[in-house]
């Protein structure tokens, strides 16, 4: 670059100190007498970025790289300011150039990094930020923002190997405690990211990220009344958080607060009208608090959430009589099934013709309530029929009216296929105690709260009065060591392997004295034909079982237990222990 001027000196000197209408006057002087002076478009350009003009930056740090294209810091200079200017593109191509002119740069690398996370790229950012480490192991920035970029691609464990390494520099950045919250997060390891959000609370109170992430971490892991401290505190310091409000609606629900969750869901919607999730949840509250005349009409908002994708190609069922054929969709799980069958019958009064679609996992068992019920039963995955009106099965509550009042009950127990049921009352036929069904976990992938650890239940399987028949399919890996052990005393029988579909399940059940279960597929299916069954369920339970009863509108046979304290099974084990001695005696 050129030697300095007496002008460009000035100016350097206004900038050092603040003064940039003196400096970018004198900058511009400078220019005037010397057109090709790089320093003076440099510095300029780093003027216009610093006072917020990042279209005029780019132009002058252009200017300035035409007369210096061999300079790195330059460069450097003009892919920021292009990142500033939200040109990713060529932000990028600037910083790379810069990383070929000085490969030993650790500014050039970092912010190619940035610019990559910018551009959506964070693979690309994960190999920028590793080079800045590799020049500089101990550069906790860079540490921090290969931490964020491994998040982005999901990689959880290596996000908390960066996230902790960056703290091990700078140990009282609460960003990067907030960050390895997240990650710990990510990785399910819930109490540990709690612990990370609390820290980086106590280092920034003010956070919100921090107290968010908190909020969100201890609702997760079912510490309800810590997450609406920390959700309350964090809508406090920023009452524009949507996030924030929204998890705090499902904390207060979590908790049967239904007035509060109710204000909460509003607050989020003033904010993000027609967010479907927050519609969702706020259908979950009216529905929780038995409030059907909201709720139903709100539960619609599930259609629009990202499970539900693709448009039918038939109208819509508004409930109104039809001279023609109605189909009617499966959705959701099995049990979701399985518990709105019952409107199926009530919807076919109304139409000419109901075709109801189910999972390949129901048909076998569902097809003989075609004679009874006057309907078609088909697979989800078959050929569409001819037809002239659709509805989704849990929008048939709606579209018959439906109250807490009248919830229909199941025209009859479900009959079980006589095959099946003739299969397994012989392979049933050696055990001779009384038998109980028992499924602890719904589907590994989605167990939520819908889990207890298999050792909790020892006290049922220690007895001696009873054969217990494992009804669920998937096991969790954490499980399988006990499942062997429990069937090793001859007490717990395992007949998974022999079980194809949801009528080998109704078969086996047909032959129980009774059913101890989670909120899973299986308590829908006892509970649809009337065997007693006693389901353990979460403080935070879904909104069919209401927050405060001990018996089912929707299936008489069933008795509910609860827990009184988020994540404590036992009392839940020992109530239905005290039950069975009640009912097996008699």
């Amino acid at each position: 670059m050129q030697a300095k001027t007496p002008a460009f000196e000035q100016a350097m000197n206004a900038h050092r100190h603040g003064d940039l209408a003196s400096a970018e006057r004198l900058y511009r002087v400078a220019l005037a007498s010397d057109p090709r002076h790089a320093g003076a478009y440099h510095h300029l350009g780093l003027l216009c970025h610093q006072a917020g003009r990042p279209a005029e930056a780019v132009a002058q740090l252009r200017r300035a790289a035409v007369l210096a294209p061999g300079d790195a810091g330059v460069i450097v200079n003009l892919g920021i300011a292009c990142k500033a200017a939200g040109d990713f593109a060529a932000a990028v191509t600037c910083l790379v150039r810069a990383t070929q002119l000085a490969p030993a740069m650790p500014a050039a690398h970092f912010n190619l990094g940035l610019a990559w996370m910018a551009a959506g790229k964070a693979a690309e950012a994960v190999e920028s930020f590793e080079a800045v480490i590799r020049l500089q192991p101990q550069d906790a920035a860079a540490l921090a923002n290969l931490a964020s970029a491994r998040l982005a691609l999901g990689l959880h464990a290596e996000a908390v190997v960066a996230a902790r390494r960056a703290i091990a520099t700078a140990p009282g950045q609460a960003r990067f405690h907030a960050l390895l919250g997240h990650a710990l997060q990510g990785a399910g390891h819930g109490v540990p990211a709690a612990e990370a959000f609390l820290r980086a609370i106590a280092l920034d109170p003010a956070s919100v990220e921090a107290r968010l992430g908190a909020g969100t971490t201890l609702c997760a892991i079912e510490r309800y009344a810590q997450a609406i401290e920390q959700l309350g505190l964090a809508t406090q310091h920023d009452a524009q958080c949507s996030p924030a409000w929204f998890n705090l609606g499902i904390a207060h629900l979590a908790l049967g607060h239904y007035v509060q969750a109710e204000a909460a869901f509003q607050r989020v919607l003033a904010l993000r009208p027609g967010w479907p999730v927050a519609h969702f949840h706020r259908a979950m509250n009216w529905l929780s608090a038995g409030d059907f005349a909201r709720g139903l009409p709100e539960y619609e908002w599930r259609l629009k959430l990202d499970a539900y994708a693709g448009e039918p190609q038939w109208p819509r069922w508004s409930g109104a009589p039809l001279d023609g054929c109605l189909v009617v969709d499966a959705e959701q799980g099995l049990g979701d099934t399985l518990h709105f069958l019952r409107f199926v019958p009530l919807a076919s009064d109304r139409v000419g013709k109901v075709v109801l679609r189910v999972q390949s996992a129901l048909l076998r068992l569902l097809k003989p309530l075609e004679l009874q019920w006057g309907v078609s039963i088909v697979a989800l995955d078959d050929a569409p029929p001819e037809a002239q009106a659709w509805c989704p099965l849990m929008s048939l509550p709606l579209m018959l009216g439906t109250s807490m009042d009248s919830i229909p009950d199941m025209p009859a127990p479900l009959p079980v296929p006589e095959a099946s049921r003739e299969t397994w009352r012989a392979r049933l036929s050696g055990l001779k105690r009384r038998r109980v069904g028992i499924a602890w976990s719904g589907r590994i992938r989605a167990n939520e709260n819908r889990a207890i650890p298999l050792h909790l239940l020892a006290p049922l399987f220690a007895r001696d009065d009873i054969d217990w028949i494992v009804l669920q399919r998937d096991i969790p890996a954490d499980d399988a060591q006990h499942l062997a052990m429990y069937a090793g005393t001859g007490r717990l029988h395992d007949f998974r392997h022999h079980i194809e579909d949801m009528a080998d399940t109704a078969a086996i059940i047909g032959t129980l004295d009774a059913v101890v279960s989670i909120d899973t597929a299986i308590a829908h299916l006892a509970g649809a034909m009337g065997k007693p069954l006693w389901l353990m369920l979460a403080v935070a339970a879904d909104w069919r079982w209401r927050q405060d009863a001990t018996h089912s509108r929707w299936y008489p046979s069933a008795r509910l237990v609860r827990q009184t304290t988020p994540g404590d099974w036992l009392p839940v084990i020992a109530a239905v222990n005290e039950a069975l001695n009640v009912v097996l005696a008699g």
